[in-house]
């Protein structure tokens, strides 16, 4: 029986087919006879030809009215993409193939790994095993519903995206407390009441700066307010931020990490304190007090038996059993004389010597005579004192109050 091409698919037809039973096309009868390559087909008006392009096993025609059957000992795989596409064979390049049109690959039988890749988007990819058995197939190659996978994929990221930034920013604003299940701590929302954070953990402290410290198995960590763990949960202790940086503590040592949950200054210190006023954090090495800052650069020499934080510009420091003071700079201001001495309030500070209390302002000037047997702090420019066992209070200047 006579044969021919569809001239939409390239489906081998009766040569009097009318519709493609593939494809459905329309095909063209009466053809007249003898034409050539270059005439002019009369019904449809096209030129007639063909155009080969030679690949590593690849035999591609064209145009399918005169077609080329393959090389004898192959079959042929006809590949008709809905897009444009590079196509792969087994891992390796093979050709290109038009959208909608129908081209060939000449191999022999076998198992083949086929891929297509969208030449517009590499993205849109349709791959598949295909056993090649028979002398001629058609393999259609579906890349618009990968496309429309794809596209509908991508849509629903992003909206996954936008409703977590929503959510992440909601958070950022709302107020988590802390609530108990059993002997479970975790987070809900004060104002809803919603559950946040599962209550998973043995211990938690509330957020501050954004972060949260929990406590699970022994081991201390931090949390962000969606749940995520910014530092593993792996500190044998740790403090709440403060400036953007917190103490941990492990085997013994402290150090610092920032927000990120970074080790900006290293585990290394016996004892550490938060970053203050000015930007420095007071650390403790072998038995001895200083000031460090955030680059790890030590402003104040760790040479303090003791040291309080700053106030009011200015520390209390211990040395050789006498107390003193210093500024930011380690400047020793106030003479290391005193047997006890506390920070400056109000701009006096209550000091101690053989027995007796009295104030001293910033420049060390005895502001209100060391006579009290005690004294208290500074409030609302008042002090009590004790003075022959008997107690009253005095103001700034040292005038008893009634």
């Amino acid at each position: 029986m006579k044969m021919k091409n569809c001239i939409k698919c390239g489906f081998s037809l009766d040569d009097n087919a009318k519709f493609c039973s593939e494809c459905s096309a329309k095909q063209p009868i009466d053809q007249p006879k003898n034409v050539g390559i270059g005439d002019k087909n009369v019904i449809s008006g096209d030129i007639i030809g063909q155009k080969e392009e030679v690949h590593a096993q690849t035999y591609i025609v064209h145009n399918y009215q005169n077609d080329k059957a393959a090389p004898q000992g192959e079959c042929v795989l006809k590949i008709w993409p809905d897009l444009s596409c590079k196509v792969h064979v087994d891992g390796e390049y093979n050709c290109d193939a038009e959208e909608g049109k129908v081209t060939r690959l000449s191999l022999r039988r076998g198992t083949y790994l086929l891929e297509f890749n969208n030449i517009e988007n590499s993205e849109d990819v349709y791959s598949c095993e295909h056993k090649l058995s028979e002398p001629e197939e058609l393999l259609k190659v579906p890349l618009k519903e990968k496309r429309q996978e794809r596209e509908r994929t991508e849509k629903e990221r992003l909206e996954r995206e936008r409703l977590e930034k929503e959510r992440i920013a909601y958070l950022e604003k709302a107020e988590l407390i802390i609530f108990g299940d059993g002997d479970k701590k975790g987070f809900r929302d004060k104002e809803t009441g919603e559950m946040v954070i599962q209550a998973k953990y043995d211990n938690a402290e509330s957020f501050n700066e954004g972060l949260a410290r929990v406590k699970l198995n022994g081991k201390c960590g931090f949390i962000d307010k969606t749940g995520k763990e910014v530092t593993p949960l792996k500190y044998d202790d740790a403090w709440s931020f403060n400036e953007g940086w917190a103490i941990i503590k492990l085997n013994g040592k402290y150090g610092y990490i920032d927000k990120t949950g970074q080790e900006v200054i290293p585990l290394k210190y016996d004892d550490a304190w938060g970053f203050e006023e000015g930007g420095l954090a007071r650390v403790k090495l072998n038995g001895k007090c200083g000031f460090i800052d955030k680059t790890e650069k030590e402003i104040i020499p760790l040479k303090y038996d003791y040291s309080t934080v700053f106030c009011e510009g200015l520390a209390v420091v211990l040395m050789n059993g006498k107390w003193g003071y210093i500024d930011k700079t380690g400047k020793e201001v106030i003479p290391f004389k005193y047997d006890e001495a506390w920070p400056f309030s109000y701009g006096l500070s209550r000091v101690k010597l053989n027995g007796k209390c009295g104030f001293i302002d910033k420049t060390g000037k005895e502001v209100i005579p060391l006579k009290y047997e005690d004294a208290d702090h500074f409030y609302d420019g008042r002090v009590m004192v004790k003075l022959n066992n008997e107690f009253f209070y005095i103001d700034k200047s040292g005038n008893r109050l009634k």
